[in-house]
């Protein structure tokens, strides 16, 4: 891939693929030491501006684990996250595969509920508490905003013109240590579940997609990954001909729910919502 293209999260994947295939941490160490002796000589020749691969942090092997979420887990655990901003973030985030800065930076101008898409333009920094370009290296990409997600998003956004999508009560983008500590981990426990981070979220979103058939290109298209290194994790998902992204992303029927009975977002018994609208 080109030299301009390789980001630090492309090298962390590399790393991560080289691990779960058996090679020892050591020798991964002196692989990536070696790529970025090779990107320092790359810098120094002006073929780019930094060194990706410098003092990065890498995960031991115990440290790769990727946890994905059956449907009805996902929304037992959705159920649990309180109603309103927390909520609808969450729904963003399993049914957009969303990072958290590209959700808590997610403005109404990006959004076209009548179209259900959502362009993915901005991200937000937690550090600086400020909006920024999206990082160079990452594509601008249009996602598609499934039904289910969109009735959580609807009552943040009526009657609203601009500015974010998921505000605190301070007016200011959701804080991700606040969101993570008092919102995700207790309602992870509330719903009986281990072992589940709030960045699974986007795993599981692209794991819906690989087992429904949908290409690992395209999934990596929606994710907004520019290497195809990064989609290795999820191959041995593929295994069925679908290549229908809504479809991949339906809510589950629970059991006795009468077929096409339209339910509240908040409850957890009814889950049919309307038909997709085109207009």
């Amino acid at each position: 891939m080109p030299l301009v293209d390789i980001t630090r999260h492309d090298v962390k994947a590399w790393a991560a693929d080289l691990l779960t295939s058996g090679m020892d941490p050591a020798t991964v160490q002196r692989c990536v030491a070696l790529l970025s002796a090779s990107l320092v000589a790359a810098v120094d020749a002006g073929i780019i501006t930094a060194n990706p691969a410098s003092r990065l942090r890498l995960a031991n092997a115990d440290n790769t684990r990727e946890r994905y979420l059956t449907k009805d887990e996902a929304f037992r655990l959705l159920d649990e996250i309180p109603e309103g901003i927390p909520r609808a973030m969450a729904a963003m985030f399993f049914g957009t595969g969303l990072r958290w800065g590209e959700a808590a930076g997610a403005t109404l101008q990006r959004l076209d509920s009548d179209s259900g898409v959502f362009r993915v333009a901005e991200t937000w920094d937690d550090k600086l508490k400020q909006p920024k370009d999206y990082p160079k290296g990452r594509r601008r990409r249009t996602v598609p905003v499934p039904d289910w997600t969109l009735a959580y998003l609807e009552p943040l956004v009526v009657a609203r013109r601009g500015g974010f999508i998921f505000l605190s009560a301070d007016g200011t983008p959701l804080d991700h240590h606040n969101y993570r500590s008092r919102i995700w981990i207790p309602a992870v426990k509330r719903a009986g579940l281990d072992d589940v981070h709030l960045h699974d979220a986007r795993h599981t979103y692209a794991s819906w997609l690989t087992q429904d058939g949908v290409p690992l290109d395209e999934v990596g298209r929606l994710l907004g990954h520019v290497s195809p290194l990064t989609m290795h994790r999820y191959a041995h998902l593929a295994e069925t001909p679908s290549v229908a992204v809504f479809g991949a992303l339906s809510r589950p029927e629970p059991r006795g729910a009468d077929v096409g009975q339209d339910a509240a977002p908040g409850d957890s018994n009814a889950l049919q919502f309307r038909p997709r609208r085109t207009g």
